[in-house]
């Protein structure tokens, strides 16, 4: 009993700090003209760095350094032409030049928050592969529908070929889906209503496929359909005619390989 209450506890802990970090990371607050915008970190990732955003190494950029890079890049622009004046504006500001977080930034940056990691200076470089996730202490999961707050998928380049980028996202919440809340899009891939769905809502910055407004710092839902072994997912565009897809792995990336798959930090860092 002391065990359980002692586990759910320190899930408490660890969600709270994600929805902390999330509300920052999401809601970062900008001034323009003495006026508070504010906007959710956009996606971006090595090569699109240029200018301000140099210092970022490709989405690896602290919180505190995007800040204060888009707010000296607004104030650049306040005076022109076509100046800024809405969330939508600064996201393609930033996005142009390069400034926001990758998948592995930002999960490295919640963990820390969670207290799950402590910061050692490696965030910039660091891209959360198994060796360096099991040098600091986590260990894998050998039944992901077991995740539990703060556990870390990684996963591998996309199944489809169409890319050879892994990903990375940190585990808010675990449930089992009512078949009454399974949409019905993707009920019958998933076994529903017989079988069990479970529901995994992580948190990530998700690509953007060269749209500044799409992608980026967001809390998404997976369903995996433990019947037919199929993944469905939301779309990080939000203004798809599909918002769901359905494939053979979490996110439609390669999962549950020896390069990849759940991974757990059994003790929080003081």
């Amino acid at each position: 009993m002391r065990v359980a209450t002692a586990e759910a506890s320190r899930d408490t802990a660890v969600q709270q700090a994600l929805d902390a970090f999330y509300s920052r990371m999401s809601g970062m607050e900008v001034q323009i003209n003495r006026q508070t915008v504010t906007v959710a970190v956009p996606f971006a990732m090595s090569g699109r760095a240029h200018g301000a955003a140099t210092a970022f190494q490709g989405g690896r950029g602290r919180l505190q350094d995007i800040l204060a890079a888009t707010q000296a890049l607004l104030q650049s622009k306040a005076n022109g032409r076509n100046a800024p004046a809405t969330g939508a504006d600064v996201r393609q500001i930033m996005f142009a030049n390069g400034i926001g977080v990758d998948c592995a930034g930002y999960v490295w940056q919640a963990a820390i928050a969670a207290k799950l990691l402590t910061y050692d200076g490696q965030i910039t470089g660091e891209n959360l592969a198994v060796p360096s996730l099991v040098r600091r202490g986590f260990q894998r999961v050998s039944d992901f529908t077991t995740a539990r707050p703060g556990d870390i998928f990684v996963l591998g380049p996309r199944l489809d070929g169409s890319e050879d980028i892994g990903h990375r996202a940190i585990v808010y919440s675990k449930s089992v889906a009512p078949p009454s809340e399974v949409p019905p899009q993707i009920a019958s891939r998933l076994g529903a209503p017989l079988g069990t769905v479970h529901v995994f809502q992580v948190d990530s910055s998700w690509g953007a496929g060269g749209d500044a407004q799409s992608g980026g710092v967001r809390r998404q839902t997976w369903w995996y359909g433990e019947s037919t072994g199929q993944w469905a997912w939301q779309l990080a565009i939000p203004s798809s005619p599909r918002p769901y897809r359905v494939g053979d792995g979490p996110y439609g990336h390669v999962f549950g390989t020896v390069q990849t798959g759940l991974y757990r930090q059994p003790r929080r860092t003081p």
